[in-house]
């Protein structure tokens, strides 16, 4: 909405959809977000998701690991190619 507190929605948002790579019963996938801070969110939301670390497992560095299959990497960037076919912007 859009009196949303962004500094704490934008990484609550990230966690709860990369939790685990995305790979949770429960990750939310889809965001309901208000049309006036639409364009803030999406723009913000980006900059975290492109800044999390993608890497070995094993390193606490480490954000976001391998898919759990090359099956499920291929339905993954399937969804993605969907979305942007789809026109998504965020």
């Amino acid at each position: 909405m859009a009196d949303a507190d962004l500094d704490r929605a934008v990484p609550g948002t990230i966690d709860g959809l990369f939790r685990n790579q995305g790979e949770v019963c429960l990750a939310g996938s889809r965001l309901l977000v208000q049309r006036a801070i639409y364009d803030e969110f999406c723009a913000r939301y980006a900059a975290a998701a492109g800044d999390l670390v993608v890497g070995d497992p094993r390193d606490p560095a480490t954000q976001i690991g391998p898919m759990v299959s090359a099956e499920h990497l291929d339905k993954v960037l399937g969804y993605i190619e969907l979305g942007h076919a789809e026109g998504a912007s965020c």
